[in-house]
């Protein structure tokens, strides 16, 4: 049987080693190579008419040492592959939108941060 959550939450880290981004589901140790991001997922409910399709708000934080212009870019980089990304596989169905436009997050000295939403709709193939 297929766990809905970690399905879901392997898919996106292989996704994001694919795209050459350092990720970390919900933090980030001492150790993690920057610059990287932080996501978390919180389930927001269905969508349409079925109870199988599941909605997500997924926040991204990205962060880095080398300033603004360097976090800009990563997150212009990952917004560019992430918004309208569409996985069809054998067992389940992701879509990923953009949701929200990023925001600037305090970070103590030296590390700069930036938000950005994404909303993804999951549905796991043959769910009774």
């Amino acid at each position: 049987m297929i766990r809905p959550t970690a399905a879901l939450r392997g898919h996106l880290s292989a996704l994001f080693k694919s795209l050459g981004v350092n990720a970390y589901y919900f933090y980030a140790d001492d150790n993690a190579k920057i610059p990287y991001i932080v996501y978390e997922l919180r389930h927001i409910g269905g969508s349409g008419d079925t109870e199988d399709m599941k909605r997500y708000v997924m926040e991204v934080d990205a962060y880095t040492k080398e300033g603004i212009i360097a976090l800009d870019n990563l997150l212009d980089d990952l917004e560019a592959k992430l918004s309208g990304y569409l996985y069809n596989g054998a067992d389940f169905f992701i879509w990923i939108k953009l949701a929200y436009n990023r925001i600037d997050l305090e970070e103590p000295h030296p590390l700069k941060r930036k938000r950005v939403t994404f909303e993804v709709e999951y549905s796991l193939k043959g769910a009774d």
